[in-house]
C-alpha cells in the first residue's frame, strides 16, 4: 500500500511538473522578429523561443494569437497571458509591465509613412508630416520619437483603429492621408491586407516619409502577476546564449529575405 501511494504520488509531481505552460502574445506580422510561416511562425523572436524550449523542455509553450496588439498587452497585464514576446518600452507599458533588464534585441528596422500613390509629395520633416491625418492602430509604438510625435497630434488629425489591416483600409478609402509600417515588415504587412480586404487590393501605396531609429525590444510580463519571478532568469539565460553564439545580421537578412520583404 506504501508503494502504491508513493507511485501516485510520484506520478502526480510528474504531472503537475509537466503541465506547467508558458503562454504568450506577440505583434505577429513583424519581419524579421516574428511573422507567419506556414502554419506557424519564423523570426528572431522565434528562435530565442525554440532556445526556450530546448533550455526547458518540462515547460509547455502556449503561443495565443490575438490580432488586436492592444488587448495582447492588457491580457498580460491582467496575468491572462503569461509574457509578450517582443514589446518596445514606454511609459504608459511600464506602468503594467515588467521588462527583462535585458532586450531580446535592437530594432534597428526604419519606420515609413505611407499614403495612396500620387496623393501626397515627399515629406522632407515630421512639421511637414503634420499637416496630414493619419490612420493610426491603438496600442502601436514606434520609437520615443515618432511616438512622441504621434501623441503631439491634433485630433481631427489622427484617425484610431484597432489594427494595422484597419488602418490601411481608411487610407485605401481615402478617409485619412496616411498610415505608419517598419519597412522590413511593409511588404508582408501589404500581402496580408490584401487577402483580408481583396475589394480594395487595387490600392497602390507609396512611401512618403521614412524615420531612421534603434529601438531595444525586450520580453516582458504582468506587473504583480508573478511570471517575471518565475520565467526572468530563464528568459536572461536563453537571451544571453543566443547573442552568444548568433551572427544577429546575418539572421536578420535572412528572416527579411524569407519573409518576402
Amino acid at each position: 500500500m506504501a508503494i502504491l501511494l508513493r507511485f501516485v504520488l510520484l506520478s502526480l509531481f510528474a504531472i503537475n511538473i509537466q503541465a506547467e505552460t508558458l503562454s504568450l502574445c506577440a505583434y505577429f506580422n513583424w519581419s524579421p522578429w516574428i511573422y507567419a510561416e506556414g502554419e506557424s511562425y519564423d523570426g528572431i523572436l522565434m528562435e530565442q523561443l525554440a532556445l526556450f524550449r530546448e533550455k526547458n523542455p518540462n515547460i509547455n509553450i502556449d503561443i495565443i494569437e490575438i490580432q488586436n496588439w492592444k488587448r495582447c498587452q492588457l491580457e498580460v497585464a491582467r496575468g491572462n497571458i503569461s509574457m509578450i514576446l517582443g514589446v518596445n518600452k514606454t511609459p504608459e507599458r511600464e506602468k503594467i509591465l515588467d521588462y527583462l533588464p535585458r532586450p531580446a534585441l535592437i530594432n534597428r528596422a526604419s519606420v515609413e509613412a505611407y499614403a495612396l500613390a500620387n496623393r501626397i509629395g515627399p515629406v522632407r520633416s515630421l512639421d511637414d508630416l503634420k499637416n496630414y491625418s493619419l490612420s493610426f492602430a491603438r496600442g502601436d509604438s514606434f520609437g520615443p520619437t515618432m511616438d512622441h510625435f504621434i501623441k503631439s497630434l491634433p485630433k481631427e488629425k489622427i484617425h484610431i483603429t484597432n489594427g494595422i489591416y484597419q488602418s490601411i483600409k481608411m487610407v485605401a478609402l481615402g478617409r485619412v492621408n496616411y498610415f505608419l509600417s517598419v519597412a522590413t515588415s511593409y511588404k508582408s504587412t501589404i500581402r496580408e491586407y490584401n487577402k483580408k480586404f481583396r475589394s480594395f487590393d487595387h490600392s497602390v501605396f507609396e512611401k512618403i516619409y521614412t524615420h531612421d531609429r534603434a529601438i531595444p525590444v525586450f520580453i516582458a510580463f504582468g506587473k504583480g502577476s508573478g511570471n517575471y519571478e518565475r520565467y526572468s532568469d530563464k528568459w536572461m539565460e536563453v537571451i544571453g546564449d543566443y547573442h552568444n553564439k548568433t551572427n544577429i545580421g546575418d539572421r536578420v537578412k535572412f528572416h527579411i529575405t524569407k519573409s518576402g520583404n
